[in-house]
């Protein structure tokens, strides 16, 4: 029984904190609107990074991968995270607009995509794109 002891003063802040929030709401929005630009500018950089590095590693011969054609990767790319971060904060942006239609599915499957496909990702980096145990990068 000392687990519900425990859950209740816990939900009680939860409750009290989701409250607060609802009431400075707009603040808040711009927050985490800004907050999730700048980590997924961070997340998404990183991500095509590996995926060039998959893409020289699988098949060198490719011309994206060829010394001569990087700074046109480099830029493509860059617009490509640009677009990537910036059309989803805004659709979050636009789904805290309004705390009577809180929690909506768009802020719910922003969340949940947020937190799922950062670790999906590292899997697939750790199993493709770092070497393993005695390989050469």
């Amino acid at each position: 029984m000392p687990i519900v002891g425990g859950i209740t003063p816990v939900l009680v802040i939860v409750i009290n904190l989701a409250e607060f929030i609802s009431k400075h709401l707009e603040q808040f929005r711009w927050a985490v609107t800004v907050l999730a630009f700048v980590s997924g500018l961070m997340f998404n950089s990183y991500f095509v990074l590996n995926v060039y590095r998959l893409l020289a590693r699988r098949f060198p011969d490719n011309p994206l991968v060829h010394e001569e054609n990087q700074e046109l990767v480099l830029v493509l790319a860059m617009a490509g995270v640009i677009v990537s971060v910036t059309v989803p904060a805004y659709l979050l942006w636009v789904g805290l607009g309004d705390a009577s239609n809180l929690p909506n599915k768009e802020t719910f499957l922003y969340g949940a995509l947020s937190i799922v496909f950062p670790i999906l990702f590292q899997e697939v980096v750790r199993r493709f794109v770092r070497p393993h145990a005695g390989e050469l990068p």
